[in-house]
């Protein structure tokens, strides 16, 4: 819970709206996530139970998020990947979520997997980013639906443009 009250501190403002997309492991906690979001300076704050701290909100089963909007009413939504894209991309995000679980866990193969994802949109790292930007770009109202948001950021990933953005800001 300590990572998300830090993130409520607000380091970084956007210039329009500023959202916050966080996760709870215990049970209860989004109650105070979400009353804490009312005070906060965040336009909408979307609390997910998951790994503490994060904002990935689980692919392998359904997941509760709790939506806070200024001081108004909280909303709880239930995500369903099988409901929210289209069959071929539920089952591509399932597929994808078993083929990680086989993978070992080393630094070097996880880095192979994220490069060759930001590279050109391969592999099933690149199904898990996209599936996650969809969710995260649906519940924040930047796309008008799950579909749409992953199929545009895996356009994104195969065209290696966030590739060639990391390697360009990277460098000194």
């Amino acid at each position: 819970m300590l990572a998300t009250l830090e993130k409520i501190l607000m380091p970084l403002q956007a210039e329009s709206a500023n959202y916050l997309a966080t996760t709870y492991f215990h049970r209860g906690y989004e109650v105070s996530l979400t009353e804490i979001g009312k005070l906060s300076l965040f336009d909408r704050v979307i609390v997910g139970n998951g790994m503490e701290g994060t904002t990935l909100f689980g692919v392998h089963k359904e997941a509760k998020v709790f939506i806070q909007n200024g001081d108004n009413e909280t909303q709880s939504r239930t995500l369903k990947y099988s409901e929210m894209v289209q069959e071929k991309a539920a089952k591509q995000i399932i597929e994808s979520h078993e083929a990680l679980k086989e993978i070992k866990s080393k630094r070097e193969i996880l880095a192979e997997m994220g490069e060759s994802a930001l590279k050109n949109g391969k592999g099933p790292a690149a199904i898990q980013i996209a599936s996650q930007v969809a969710c995260l770009g649906h519940l924040s109202d930047i796309f008008k639906s799950a579909q749409e948001g992953f199929d545009a950021t895996l356009k994104v990933l195969q065209s290696g443009t966030c590739y060639e953005k990391l390697m360009k800001w990277m460098k000194p």
